[in-house]
């Protein structure tokens, strides 16, 4: 059974490190991104529920007063009308780590969407989308000094443009 616990600000690292230390399946979701960060584009992973994290409680339920006592917790959430731990079902907990980076991957791309190429010198050059040649190469067109293109880059290389 999985429980839910709000973190203090920013403390979502710490409070997993403190639970795991105290022998709790803790649960933290992340899913990859790539931010533009001094002329680069840069791989990270951000929290897909920032200010929350998951607790395994089927081994350690005599334990889960320890938890608002953990450093980097700010509650533990609960049921207001019972008074206990607001539980969560094992099949969210498995959707979420199933699909975290199928839902959310940022290669998620089709034919037609626009992209920016994020490597090397040519990174920020935006194009569109226009054959998926295999899981390895995608194909784009795009305008370089009023020149259409057409390039084959790696999926790994492109990320989609929203908006």
């Amino acid at each position: 059974m999985w429980v839910v616990a709000k973190t203090k600000g920013g403390q979502e690292n710490r409070a997993f490190q403190n639970l795991d230390n105290q022998g709790f399946d803790v649960f933290l979701p992340r899913f990859e991104t790539k931010k533009f960060k001094n002329n680069a584009w840069l791989s990270h992973h951000e929290l897909m529920f920032p200010g929350y994290i998951f607790i395994n409680l089927d081994c350690n339920y005599n334990k889960a007063h320890k938890i608002n006592n953990t450093l980097g917790i700010y509650k533990l959430l609960m049921d207001s009308y019972s008074g206990s731990p607001s539980i969560l079902p094992d099949n969210i907990i498995d959707e979420i780590k199933d699909n975290i980076n199928k839902s959310l991957y940022i290669n998620n791309i089709n034919v037609g969407d626009n992209v920016v190429y994020t490597k090397g010198t040519l990174s920020n050059i935006v194009g569109t989308v226009i054959e998926m040649s295999s899981k390895s190469r995608i194909r784009l067109l795009i305008d370089l000094i009023s020149t259409k293109q057409e390039v084959s880059v790696d999926p790994s290389d492109i990320q989609r443009v929203y908006g």
